[in-house]
């Protein structure tokens, strides 16, 4: 975070200094890399609906559900949303790449891990 000229908030501060109404507690990114609100816990949210700020990017690293409650709540408040099946299909590509010097089939990957996270209803 230092890096970009940003500040970073533990998990555990965020609801004490979202009520305060610090300066910490304003932001443009908020970003989940925990295993809250994956499956089978999937009503479950890192950060209550009151902590996440109109018009942000919200990103969450869970991939199952492909939507999850923190993005069900961001999207509510009008946020980029940004969820984990994107960050793992990246992942692969950037695997893929390395491991053969050749430019991945992103396209082809995302379709395919869209299909096995979100499979066809059967009839």
């Amino acid at each position: 975070a230092k890096g970009f000229s940003s500040d970073a908030m533990a998990l555990e501060d965020f609801p004490r200094r979202v009520a305060a109404g610090e300066p910490a507690a304003y932001y443009d990114v908020l970003m989940n890399s925990t295993s809250v609100g994956m499956v089978p816990n999937v009503e479950e949210s890192p950060v209550p609906a009151s902590g996440i700020l109109p018009d942000t990017v919200v990103f969450d690293a869970v991939y199952n559900p492909l939507e999850t409650s923190l993005l069900k709540l961001a999207k509510a408040k009008s946020c980029q949303c940004v969820g984990g099946a994107e960050m793992f299909v990246r992942q692969a590509a950037a695997q893929f790449k390395f491991w053969t010097g050749k430019e991945p089939p992103v396209d082809l990957m995302r379709k395919i891990v869209m299909s096995r996270l979100n499979p066809a209803p059967k009839d």
